[in-house]
């Protein structure tokens, strides 16, 4: 199947479970998945991206213009630490640490573990490992949201930016982990609701300045086209 013949396929959501081993495309496309590593929801939600974004709906929507207005402002920050820290701050649980309370330890392992940058501030991390080891869990961090699952949990991305969880809908994968959609799982074992909750609001937060900067960078256009304008103006 090409991309054209999977894009006129009438059906939306275009790909479902259908029984543990297969997912079906459209109404009649039954694919087994046996072989797979992946979860018959996990490729069904890479699919129904896929379809989003060839619609042009773009539920997963392509951003990429944020990182470029983001290359123009100094610091390059879609979201502030005080920002951040606010959110998180209202946050509680076992294996949950904001700011200062995270032990040295833990924070020392994030850098070497978890490929954060060394200039990236970590401002919370919820901790999934069986002895609160700090080998897996997720890192809420200036820039975005960095993870680490264990063996039975596959991912195909371990980071996102802020501009990138946003439009991301976020939820249950199974009882030890949640989904942020396009095959991207996070293990949070006894904590789905508590890390579902804080990663939602996470994103609302970044689809709010992302609806700042858009007004910005039209606020922009519009006032360099004015100018533009003039400048004929002026040599008339």
């Amino acid at each position: 199947m090409t991309w054209e013949e999977f894009q006129q396929i009438p059906v939306e959501p275009i790909a479902h479970v259908k029984e543990k081993f297969s997912i079906v495309i459209g109404n009649y496309l039954d694919i087994s998945i046996t072989a797979s590593q992946y979860k018959g929801k996990q490729l069904c939600d890479l699919l129904n991206d896929i379809q989003a974004l060839l619609d042009g709906k773009r539920k997963v929507k392509d951003r990429s213009w944020v990182r470029r207005e983001l290359e123009n402002i100094e610091g390059r920050q879609l979201l502030s630490y005080e920002e951040l820290l606010d959110v998180c701050k209202q946050f509680h649980g076992k294996g949950y640490y904001v700011a200062e309370m995270l032990p040295l330890k833990k924070e020392m392992r994030l850098y070497t573990s978890y490929g954060i940058p060394l200039e990236e501030r970590v401002i919370a991390f919820l901790d999934s490992s069986v002895f609160s080891s700090g080998k897996y869990g997720l890192a809420i961090c200036e820039s975005g949201i960095y993870w680490k699952n264990d063996w039975t949990l596959p991912t195909s991305r371990t980071y996102l930016a802020w501009w990138e969880l946003a439009g991301r809908e976020i939820g249950v994968h199974s009882k030890y982990a949640i989904c942020l959609g396009g095959g991207l799982t996070i293990n949070t074992p006894g904590a789905q609701q508590d890390a579902i909750s804080l990663l939602n609001r996470l994103r609302i937060l970044a689809e709010q300045a992302i609806s700042l900067l858009a007004e910005r960078a039209a606020a922009g256009s519009a006032q360099s086209a004015a100018d533009h304008h003039q400048e004929l103006q002026d040599h008339r």
